[in-house]
């Protein structure tokens, strides 16, 4: 049995609850983009991801994980913590408390299924979240960790280099929220509120409490209290400072000043790029790792008030999952020459389709603008129907509630002739002319 070094246990100590602060760092820095609405149940899927994955670690997650077995998956030899105790084990960390290393890899774990909140925020349900968290730690996280860390894994066997978790943590959670986000759609309330950081501040220190946090992270994970540690540190934290300022200079560029949530973001950019060589590279790689790492994130964050088309793979757009603004089942609407829901093409298609792109536009009509009922693009209940003033809403829903878009033809009550079937407002391409008005002569005097 090898001795313990106090120094190697008092610093994963510390790197252990530094790593645990990193959980509600994220709550801060995810509540602080999400809407006003959402924010507690933002930061409570945080806690309780690092609260229901701890009870599952401890009772098969770990020996699943690290535990004897082949090369692709641990045994239950250790499940519930049998023969887990305070003598060190050679195999992982001679140095260390066998306890310890089980404690310090727990909260990789238990961070690593918070991060998928951000993916389902407003689209999966807090219990939902849980059972799915519980369930993708013990089937993907917990074999993956296994490959690369484990004794015998056949990635390590292979000689796979993942100094703090690059693959295992951050590969694997940033691929389940891209499928999360697909298979599940948009938000409920996407288009509809502003896209906006709710509370600024929240995100800072959220940001702040996560850089703090990834020394004990990346330099934790050298398991002992060295050069290897000492080296892991510094090479975060140029990561990550290199990241910001890349970031705030291409946000600069782009829109002329650079914002708090864009150098929060890159901040946690660089920690993200860095840590898988934490430990094999110097501080000068560490700076070129994280200039390069921002403007990559950099292209694919959407531009301000920019709203990404509300469509979905092809093989994704499934019948349960498509609905209406009103929640209910999606109806497409048939149009003249049978062509199902013209309004929602673009004008090209439509014209293509034989349909009428400028039905779509907003419409001239004094009756309709007014509202009078002389009007035919009445609605039944006898509220004015703007016409497409508000495409896909308004627009649409009148279309809906005439039977297709094509107004119903009504008996002339303002004395105004009746105009051509399908259309209200001018022709395309007619120019409105005022009436003439018939002035009255001045008066002879005398």
């Amino acid at each position: 049995m090898e001795a313990l070094v106090r120094g190697d246990v008092a610093w994963v100590l510390i790197s252990t609850a530094l790593v645990a602060l990193m959980v509600p760092g994220l709550a801060f820095f995810y509540g602080g983009l999400v809407h006003n609405k959402s924010t507690l149940n933002t930061m409570l899927m945080c806690l309780g991801a690092l609260a229901v994955i701890t009870v599952q670690w401890v009772l098969v997650g770990y020996s699943l994980a690290f535990g004897p077995g082949n090369g692709w998956i641990g045994s239950l030899a250790w499940a519930g913590f049998q023969g887990v105790s305070g003598t060190p084990n050679p195999t992982y960390a001679g140095a260390l408390p066998h306890v310890l290393f089980a404690a310090f890899q727990g909260m990789f774990a238990g961070i690593t299924v918070a991060l998928v909140a951000g993916a389902v925020i407003d689209r999966m349900r807090f219990l939902a979240y849980l059972l799915f968290g519980v369930l993708w730690s013990t089937l993907i996280y917990d074999p993956l960790a296994h490959w690369v860390w484990g004794d015998g894994g056949w990635l390590r066997t292979l000689g796979a280099l993942d100094f703090a978790g690059g693959t295992v943590v951050h590969i694997s959670a940033g691929i389940t929220a891209l499928v999360l986000a697909l298979t599940l759609g948009p938000r409920r309330d996407f288009k509809r509120l502003p896209t906006v950081p709710h509370n600024v501040p929240f995100t800072l220190l959220g940001a702040g409490l996560l850089w703090f946090g990834w020394f004990g992270f990346n330099a934790g994970s050298a398991l002992a209290a060295d050069g290897i540690a000492a080296n892991a540190l510094f090479t975060t934290h140029a990561s990550a400072a290199a990241a910001l300022v890349a970031w705030m200079l291409l946000e600069a560029r782009r829109s002329g000043r650079a914002t708090a949530v864009g150098a929060a973001t890159g901040a946690v950019v660089g920690l993200v790029a860095i840590t898988p060589a934490a430990g094999f590279v110097t501080p000068l790689s560490a700076l070129a790792i994280g200039a390069l790492a921002a403007p990559c994130s950099f292209a694919g964050a959407p531009l301000p008030g920019h709203h990404p088309r509300r469509r979905h793979p092809r093989c994704l757009r499934l019948p349960w999952r498509r609905r209406d603004r009103r929640g209910g089942p999606h109806r497409r609407v048939r149009e003249q020459g049978g062509e199902p829901g013209w309004h929602r093409r673009p004008a090209a298609r439509q014209r293509l389709a034989g349909g009428d792109p400028d039905r779509g536009r907003a419409c001239d009509d004094r009756l309709c603008r007014t509202g009078e009922r002389g009007h035919p693009g009445r609605t039944p209940r006898g509220g004015a129907a703007p016409c497409g003033a508000r495409r896909g809403g308004a627009g649409a829903r009148h279309r809906r509630a005439w039977g297709g878009g094509v107004p119903r033809e009504r008996p002339e009550r303002s004395g105004r002739p009746q105009q051509a079937p399908g259309r209200c407002g001018p022709a395309p391409g007619e120019r409105i002319r005022a009436p003439a008005l018939a002035v009255p002569a001045p008066p002879r005097r005398g």
